[in-house]
C-alpha cells in the first residue's frame, strides 16, 4: 500500500506550502495522478483521513484526478492513448513503446485559509 507514502509527502508539501503562504487551514487539496502509478482511490482517501489527523490538512478535502496513459511506438512514432491495459502499438502492434504520459503525480491545487 504506497499510497500512505504517497500522502504523507503529499500532506508535508501541503504543509510547507501552507505556512509559506500563511495559511492556518487546508480546505482542498486537489492531485493529479497518472493512471500508471495504480493507486486505489479508496485508499488514497483513507490514507488522507488517517494522515491529515492534528495536521493543517485535518479537514480538507481530497480531490484525485486521473490521467491517462499516452504511449509513443518506438518502431514507428504512433502516439496513441493505452485502452483496456493493452501495451501495443495499435498501428503496428510493437510492443517497443515509450511512455509519454501516465506516471506523473502532482498536486495541482491547495485551497486553504
Amino acid at each position: 500500500m504506497h499510497e500512505f507514502a504517497l500522502i504523507a509527502n503529499i500532506i508535508k508539501i501541503c504543509e510547507e506550502t501552507a505556512q509559506k503562504h500563511g495559511l492556518n487551514r487546508i480546505d482542498t487539496v486537489r492531485i493529479c495522478i497518472g493512471k500508471m502509478r495504480q493507486v486505489v482511490p479508496e485508499t488514497m482517501q483513507f490514507a488522507f483521513s488517517v494522515a491529515a489527523k492534528e495536521t493543517l490538512c485535518e479537514a480538507a478535502d481530497l480531490e484525485m484526478e486521473f490521467l491517462p496513459i499516452r504511449m509513443r511506438c518506438k518502431e514507428c512514432q504512433y502516439e496513441f492513448f493505452v485502452e483496456d491495459k493493452l501495451f501495443q502499438c495499435p498501428a503496428c502492434k510493437s510492443g517497443a513503446l515509450q511512455v509519454i504520459h501516465g506516471q506523473e503525480l502532482y498536486i495541482k491545487s491547495i485551497e486553504g485559509e
